[in-house]
Parts: structure tokens; sequence; C-alpha cells
């Protein structure tokens, strides 16, 4: 292991350092592996409530640049509950098809 803090910081050593950190094969212990709980990924959860979808929808930052669909968050902000409605239904329905991807 390389103590960081006795050696003079350059660009150079920074590569050093970084190069050993994620290029080095660390050993598998399979021990601690088999200790780890398992997780179903297909396993449903909850799933996201109007409200939540609601408040995430007022705390967007305004004044922002819109995205490559160019829609604002004013934009969304303005759709009123119906815009709610439309995310609430759309964000689940994501959520549903990734968890069992």
């Amino acid at each position: 292991m390389v103590n960081c803090y006795k050696i003079k910081r350059t660009p150079e050593t920074d590569a050093k350092i970084t190069s050993k950190l994620y290029n080095t094969i660390n050993e598998i212990d399979a021990g601690i592996l088999a200790e780890l709980p398992s997780i179903n990924v297909t396993e449903h959860k909850e799933d996201f409530q109007e409200q939540e979808i609601n408040a995430a929808i007022q705390n967007f930052k305004h004044g922002k640049a819109p995205g490559l669909d160019s829609i604002t968050a004013e934009m969304i902000q303005a759709g009123g509950k119906p815009a709610v409605k439309v995310t609430h239904r759309l964000c689940n329905k994501v959520y549903k098809t990734s968890a069992t991807a």
C-alpha cells in the first residue's frame, strides 16, 4: 500500500498512484461473497406515489436548458395535475419494466 501522505504530490505521482489503484487485480475472497445476501431483482417493490412525483416536479429548478426533447421544467410544472398523472404512470412503467429486465 502506498502512503499518499508522505509523497510530494505532482501530476506524475498522482498518475502513478491512480494507476496502481485502478490497474491492480485484486483477489476475490469466495467466502466473503458467499456471506453476502442474495438480491432478487425481479421482486417488485412499491410503486412511486403520485405525491412523490408531484413533489419532485415542484422542486425542478427554473431557468435550466431543456433536454433533447426541448421540454423545460417550467413546461412540466405548467402542466399541473395532468402532467403529474402522466409522469407518475410513466415513472412506474419504467420502474416495473427495468426491474425485470
